[in-house]
């Protein structure tokens, strides 16, 4: 679930407990139905309480603080989640879009194109997280997402 209400200038805190009520209900009806629920948050609007999330049902939890360009941002955004979300529920949300109509979609994550160096540097750093005891599951994801990132960076950029 991508819900982001950037319109709403009204939200508080309350509305993110109310919005936290709200997933739990939706998660544990989808599991009767055995159905889970990923939902995909950012930390900048207060309906994404971070710390209410993650005590919920909800089966995944997805950063999309992290689509940053920046490595450095990527990993400080990182940090947040690893400070509120179980790792074992943490999605992390990476892409490398270059404008409108790649197959990346729109260009969420900046204005330039992803360099070499810049996708060899995050995937370095997925590499070392993946090697702590709190991020041991990333090992099972970080080497095949960087090859499908590196083939799908390669297609498109041959094409265009």
């Amino acid at each position: 679930m991508d819900f982001e209400p950037y319109g709403d200038t009204t939200l508080t805190n309350a509305d993110g407990v109310i919005y936290a009520y709200f997933v739990e209900y939706l998660a544990l009806a989808l599991h009767v139905a055995s159905k889970v629920l990923t939902l995909d948050y950012f930390t900048n609007l207060p309906v994404w309480n971070l710390a209410l999330l993650n005590g919920t049902s909800v089966d995944r939890l997805i950063s999309m603080d992290t689509y940053a360009q920046q490595n450095a941002t990527f990993e400080a955004y990182l940090a947040v989640a690893n400070a509120y979300v179980d790792p074992q529920r943490l999605g992390l949300g990476m892409c490398a879009a270059h404008g409108p109509g790649t197959p990346f979609g729109p260009n969420p994550c900046g204005a330039q194109p992803w360099t070499e160096s810049m996708i060899a540097e995050r995937f370095a750093f997925l590499s070392t997280a993946a090697s702590t005891k709190r991020f041991s599951q990333l090992n099972m994801w970080v080497l095949p997402l960087s090859e499908l990132w590196w083939r799908a960076l390669e297609q498109f950029y041959s094409r265009h």
